[in-house]
């Protein structure tokens, strides 16, 4: 595009656009990587949950008042 109006830009422009994109780049990768982990940790201790009150509900119907001698 800045060819077709005929603005030229020198090789320093080019390399700081080089690495102002790997810059962003691996700011998008940290991000990305630190919402996986949350996503991980949020996944476990909605499994731990769900688990802890299937251990509780278990508790409720086997109490000692009632008989599963059967």
């Amino acid at each position: 595009m800045l060819q077709t109006i005929r603005v030229s830009s020198d090789p320093n422009a080019h390399r700081y656009v080089i690495k102002e994109d790997a810059a962003r780049i691996k700011i998008s990768y940290l991000h990305l990587k630190q919402s996986t982990i949350q996503a991980r940790k949020l996944q476990r201790k909605a499994q731990i949950d769900v688990l802890e009150a299937a251990i509780d509900l278990e508790d409720l119907l086997y109490s000692p008042g009632i008989d599963d001698s059967v």
